[in-house]
């Protein structure tokens, strides 16, 4: 059962890297002219070029009546450049898309997802070291659990990544904060994303494997916590996620429908607050990213 499931996540992570946005037109598109008033096709350039050299001085009371409908008609006329970029709406992105009214959900889900604070590797044997939070990072993760606080939200259910700096800081979070239901899982951990980053980075290089491997995790863990309501869901929910960089941004980036080889441009910083809601109809709306707000200039780190 446990090597089914690993394929039906391999799969589906083969199909995140293979759904490439069309960029075939995108050269054409760039080629096209400009006027005064914006950007327009060569036809709505050259007509409107006709009008201006084709006007005469009309009477004060016509030009006030055409002045009305002026700036509407330019903007009608004005044909606007397509992205060369997929611009589509998987709409069943979650696979919970309802199928009849009587399975259409009616509450929206936020989901806060929050970086471990800052953290130094401590050696625990001759082989081995963990990553601990620092001074710094016990404070970062205390002003973060008082924003949460003063935020005054009920947090449903508490998702941490099981390893020491990020269950270090859902503990500083939880002194401040009520967490009723709170999990550690090893899905959110650290790893590689499982394609290669554009542009490109030269001093990171994980292996193809190590890639694939954390690809399948990762992907599991975006269809466990990311999901629209359920139908029976009555209220608004709120639940907190506390992983690592680049697991944020391959949420992030899976969520938001963007493609994945720009996941390596969005930078995180320890205890940065990254903020999405989830709607009953499946539309994902980015509230807010790595929010430092709560965090003092000297506590700011990316370690």
């Amino acid at each position: 059962m446990q090597g089914i499931r690993q394929l039906v996540l391999l799969v589906g992570v083969m199909a995140v890297l293979t759904w490439q946005c069309p960029g075939n037109n995108a050269e054409k598109d760039h080629a096209t002219p400009t006027s005064d008033q914006g950007t327009c096709s060569s036809s709505s350039c050259q007509d409107s070029s006709k009008t201006r050299t084709d006007d005469k001085p009309q009477m004060k009371s016509k030009q006030k009546e055409n002045n009305k409908h002026s700036k509407s008609t330019k903007e009608d006329d004005t044909e606007i450049p397509q992205s060369p970029y997929r611009t589509s709406w998987n709409h069943n992105w979650d696979r919970q898309y309802p199928k009849s009214d009587a399975n259409k959900p009616n509450a929206t889900r936020t989901i806060i997802i929050i970086r471990h604070g800052q953290f130094q590797l401590v050696q625990a044997d001759q082989n081995q070291s963990k990553p601990v939070l620092t001074n710094v990072g016990k404070v970062q993760s205390k002003l973060t659990g008082k924003r949460l606080k003063a935020m005054n939200i009920p947090i449903s259910h508490v998702y941490y990544s099981a390893t020491i700096s990020a269950a270090e800081t859902a503990d500083q979070i939880c002194s401040i904060i009520s967490c009723k239901s709170k999990e550690a899982t090893k899905a959110l951990a650290e790893g590689a994303p499982p394609i290669k980053p554009v542009p490109p980075v030269h001093h990171w290089k994980p292996s193809k494997k190590a890639m694939l491997a954390d690809g399948i995790r990762m992907e599991a863990s975006f269809r466990r916590y990311f999901h629209r309501a359920d139908a029976k869901q009555a209220h608004h929910s709120v639940d907190l996620i506390i992983s690592h960089a680049n697991a944020i941004r391959y949420l992030l980036c899976r969520s938001l429908q963007l493609p994945m080889e720009a996941w390596l441009r969005f930078n995180i910083a320890n205890c940065g607050m990254t903020t999405l809601t989830i709607e009953p109809d499946g539309r994902v709306t980015l509230m807010g990213l790595n929010d430092i707000g709560h965090l003092p200039l000297e506590l700011v780190t990316f370690t």
